[in-house]
């Protein structure tokens, strides 16, 4: 059986720093056709993308309606998952090797 390491990106992401950071206005955001589970704490989640960014909303059950997002704040992040609420992804950095990381919901 082989293994493979895995490190994540050191830096850990704020929600308050993807807001500062990324801004979009809520127009020419489409639905990302995803719906996504915590797991750990049974919340649900689905996905928005404009322009290579993807935003996260938490739906509440009860209602239907969607909470407040939070944008990943690299383009075109890729395998998605919700873990604890912190949300895991690769993307490519800037010598295009792909990373693991992790940003806040």
């Amino acid at each position: 059986m082989n293994s493979v390491p895995i490190s994540f990106h050191k830096d850990k992401i704020l929600k308050s720093d993807t807001i500062s950071t990324v801004r979009f206005s809520d127009s020419g955001w489409r639905w990302g056709n995803t719906i996504l589970v915590d797991d750990f704490n049974c919340n649900v989640y689905t996905t928005y993308i404009k322009l290579g960014m993807v935003r996260i909303n938490r739906v509440d059950l009860e209602t239907g309606k969607l909470k407040s997002g939070t944008v990943i704040p690299f383009p075109f992040p890729e395998k998605i998952e919700i873990y604890n609420g912190e949300v895991y992804f690769i993307n490519k950095g800037g010598n295009e090797n792909w990373k693991l990381a992790k940003c806040e919901l």
